[in-house]
């Protein structure tokens, strides 16, 4: 009998050892597959960063200083860039005294654009850029005194009167593209791109005139219409090329 009982004893100490053990081990697993996991989590730090310029910028009939700033999101199949630019009167080859120039022209543009890196090897994207640009601009405008209508319906005028006015450029676009990006071992990065673009512009000026007269738009280097209320809506393809650097944890 009292070999039993210490058998029975014995037994329900392993059995109790047993059970004690089980949750150690059960806890210890969930510690391990926590930390994995929190290794791998998206966070800012760890996330891909890029800062970029386009060069050519600088070299457009519109020179403007701008960068931008692309973040890699979580799976590193979707990323999210952000850019802004400012356009000095010191930089435009078009602002001036002469005739065909602007007395003076500053401006900034801000930008949004989503990319989708689906392709093999995760260079190739595609992306729907949203742009947006907004030019101030004074300039000497020759408003038309007593304005009549041929029997062709032309206008004429008796006389000219030279006005100086401001001008607000607005021009929105809606750029689709597709590009390869290559970022280096070294955190170099260099981007092309090409696509099409949706683009419209509206120019408003709340500047006097002299009354009964009629501005005249468009005598300018861009042959741009710089008359209240004008808008016009087109298509044109882009391309370009940006250059930076990556910083990758």
């Amino acid at each position: 009998m009292k070999s039993l009982l210490i058998l029975g004893a014995l037994f329900s100490c392993a059995v109790f050892a047993q059970e004690d053990t089980a949750p150690s081990d059960g806890y210890q697993s969930t510690i391990e597959d926590f930390s994995a996991k929190k290794e791998n989590t998206w966070t800012w730090k760890s996330a891909t960063k890029v800062i970029k310029m386009n060069p050519f910028e600088l070299m457009s009939a519109v020179p403007t200083i701008a960068a931008d700033f692309e973040l890699k999101l979580p799976g590193g199949f979707v990323s999210l860039q952000t850019g802004m630019g400012l356009t000095p009167d010191y930089l435009q080859p078009m602002s001036g005294s002469t005739d065909a120039q602007f007395s003076q022209m500053n401006g900034y543009n801000l930008r949004l654009e989503p990319r989708f890196f689906l392709f093999t090897g995760k260079h190739h994207y595609l992306s729907a850029e949203i742009y947006f640009r907004h030019l101030i601009i004074k300039d000497e405008i020759p408003v038309g005194m007593e304005g009549t209508t041929d029997e062709w319906g032309t206008p004429t005028y008796a006389y000219f009167i030279n006005t100086d006015m401001l001008f607000h450029r607005f021009n929105s676009r809606l750029n689709l593209k597709y590009g390869v990006q290559h970022i280096f071992k070294n955190g170099f990065v260099l981007e092309t791109y090409t696509g099409l673009s949706l683009r419209k512009t509206v120019v408003l000026s709340n500047s006097d005139f002299p009354d009964g007269g009629e501005p005249q738009g468009g005598r300018n280097g861009f042959e741009w219409n710089l008359v209240d209320g004008h808008t016009n809506q087109y298509f044109t393809p882009v391309f370009g090329v940006k250059l930076g650097f990556a910083v990758k944890h």
